[in-house]
């Protein structure tokens, strides 16, 4: 599922809404203000509200401290959206400007089609370990794990027991290159390129952080994180051979 966050402080998403985003497989959060770094970085793409023409600035300000951040999708959802507006906000990187007054209908159909593509671009150029395999299929790692580009989520098999970890694009991300060489050293700097697509700029941190959220992750669902190895000074490896073999009691 994906994660979208609307930084608002006039508007108050429905109930209604809420379901509209989950019918399309995304979760909604009203957020007052930009999350800190730990918490940005678990959202697909932030909402952020223009009160009003002339809160351009506020706006601008915004966007510029979430993009010093992280690489995450960005909207902007305007009062009455003006020419000088849209433009200033698309030379800023944002990706998209709807009105407030198509507020949800217009971003949903954006949305789904937008993610929909995402998805079969994910599907063709995920890793496939163990055989080549049809675009639709589900990439499988050997008879333990699966990951399900659609769900964006790994699936852990533990005997009988099947357990799905739900993941942030991100963090699919970082499973999926991971996961394209067993057993392969990737750096730090190979890592924040494939998840950023930016410059590295010795960033080793931001990457730390979301292996450490994966981990997290992995142990709530009582599979294990022993199977992401640290390799010191130089960056993250997977390691098939230490995945859990049992779960507790």
């Amino acid at each position: 599922m994906y994660r979208i966050g609307i930084l608002a402080s006039t508007m108050t998403p429905s109930p209604d809404v809420y379901k509209a985003f989950e019918k399309i497989n995304c979760q909604l959060d009203h957020l007052k203000e930009v999350p800190n770094f730990e918490k940005l970085h678990t959202y697909d793409g932030l909402l952020i509200e223009e009160v009003h023409e002339g809160a351009i600035s506020s706006v601008c300000s915004t966007i510029l401290q979430i993009k010093q951040q992280t690489n995450v999708y960005i909207w902007v959802l305007s009062g009455k959206s003006t020419l000088i507006n849209r433009q200033v906000y698309l030379q800023l990187g944002v990706d998209g400007n709807f009105d407030q007054e198509s507020f949800p209908e217009e971003l949903l159909l954006y949305l789904k089609n937008f993610l929909s593509r995402q998805d079969e671009q994910r599907k063709t150029q995920r890793a496939v370990v163990g055989g080549k395999k049809n675009a639709n299929q589900i990439s499988t790692i050997g008879e333990k794990l699966e990951m399900d580009p659609t769900n964006h989520s790994l699936i852990v098999f533990i005997g009988e027991k099947e357990v799905e970890v739900e993941l942030t694009r991100l963090e699919y991300r970082l499973l999926e290159l991971l996961y394209s060489y067993p057993g392969k050293a990737f750096n730090y700097q190979e890592i924040h390129e494939n998840l950023w697509n930016s410059p590295y700029k010795e960033e080793n941190y931001r990457v730390a952080n979301i292996v450490f959220h994966v981990r997290k992750k992995l142990e709530r669902h009582d599979v294990g994180s022993e199977f992401i190895k640290t390799v010191r000074s130089k960056g993250y490896m997977i390691k098939l051979e230490n995945i859990k073999k049992t779960s507790k009691k």
